[in-house]
């Protein structure tokens, strides 16, 4: 944005000796649209005038001009005068803080204007020169203003060289007339800080919603703010999804390891239980495939040895049930013939140790008849020593 913000002109006044800020009455003022006219009065040497006039460009990369950007100031300044003049300096004063807004200063000896040696901005009666000055848009104090001031110096001659220090052959001189620039405190997102975004012109603080965070002015999704937002085998960290390390006998569950139980027909492999393809004749032993004999109760399916279902008439032979054919005498106990032991009262019968009730009656009588002969016996002996007795 080009703005044309100043002219000035300066004529006659008394010559300082030393260095010195000198506020001066302005003398003519025009304002067309927002030009400003300044009066600025100077002297090159006792009794002698010349006049200045100046003025200053305004150029910005927006429109309006936002602070904190980079700002070209384009100063021409025309010596209308009868004597050659050397500008040392010419300062944007900001009204508010008096800091320097943009500046040009030459910090070598003024000894142009009376020879051929370089010096300042030498400009001779009825010529102009142009010259940039660059620096940031201050941020406005009051509303969308920001108020600068001009001030510059001039060398004056002491003698036919000049050996005195600076502050002896510069004069420098400030305009009490003051003029403002519209600014504003942003114009697009990137003038605003990374949290912040432009509104009429205007910084405000600019919230996101949950899971989103603020980038280039942006309110952009995290990658992840719960693991279940994650593929599988990620997890979530710090808003990122990351894979998972899980161990060779641990599983992705759920977005975490877990331990892995492989059935005895599986193997491990890559985190996952796989099963195994075991041959016929072959069972299952620690998660691999091998030769497994059954015993003879057993018999083999599924890769597995497995009980045989008989009846208490069967027995065990290759793995299967086959009826047994046991003798009268022998009974059927664990799927074999075993010899009956039956007691003498008893008779095997059905391979069976059945009881003999005659011979149980006739043992009963020949107790009887035993114990009958003993009670006689003992009442018998009784009676001998009970006659012994009384002799």
């Amino acid at each position: 944005m080009k703005n044309k913000i100043a002219q000035g002109y300066a004529g006659r006044a008394i010559a300082p000796q030393t260095r010195q800020e000198i506020n001066t009455a302005p003398i003519i003022s025009t304002i067309i649209s927002i030009m400003l006219a300044f009066s600025i009065l100077f002297v090159l040497n006792a009794g002698a005038s010349s006049g200045l006039l100046y003025t200053i460009d305004t150029f910005c990369n927006s429109e309006p001009c936002a602070a904190g950007q980079n700002t070209t100031w384009i100063v021409t300044v025309t010596n209308e005068g009868v004597s050659s003049l050397e500008l040392t300096s010419f300062e944007l004063i900001d009204f508010h803080t008096t800091y320097s807004v943009a500046q040009y200063v030459y910090h070598g000896q003024p000894t142009s204007i009376y020879s051929e040696a370089p010096g300042g901005i030498k400009i001779n009666p009825g010529k102009n020169s142009t010259f940039n000055l660059s620096g940031i848009m201050p941020l406005p104090i009051e509303y969308r203003k920001v108020i600068v001031f001009p001030c510059f110096g001039l060398a004056t001659k002491q003698g036919d060289l000049y050996y005195q220090p600076r502050d002896i052959h510069e004069v420098r001189y400030c305009s009490k007339v003051n003029y403002s620039m519209f600014v504003v405190p942003c114009v697009n997102d990137n003038h605003c800080s990374e949290d912040q975004v432009c509104n009429a012109n205007l910084c405000e603080e600019f919230g996101c919603a949950d899971c989103e965070y603020l980038a280039n002015h942006t309110c952009r999704a995290y990658e992840c703010c719960s693991s279940n937002q994650c593929n599988d085998g990620e997890y979530c960290h710090d808003n990122n999804c990351l894979a998972l390390k899980c161990q060779e006998d641990e599983a992705y569950s759920n977005h975490s390891c877990m331990p892995l139980r492989c059935l005895d027909s599986q193997y491990l492999y890559n985190h996952t239980c796989l099963d195994l393809k075991c041959e016929e004749d072959e069972g299952y032993v620690d998660h691999r495939c091998a030769q497994i004999t059954c015993a003879e109760n057993e018999y083999l399916r599924d890769h597995r040895c497995l009980k045989l279902d008989c009846t208490i008439y069967q027995g065990y032979r290759n793995h299967t049930c086959y009826e047994l054919n046991c003798k009268e005498d022998e009974e059927f106990l664990n799927h074999t013939c075993q010899k009956l032991n039956c007691y003498f009262f008893q008779d095997e019968i059905s391979h069976q140790c059945v009881n003999n009730n005659s011979s149980i009656m006739k043992a009963v009588a020949e107790a009887v008849v035993i114990i009958l002969i003993i009670l006689f016996l003992v009442v018998d002996a009784f009676k001998i020593e009970k006659k012994l007795h009384y002799r």
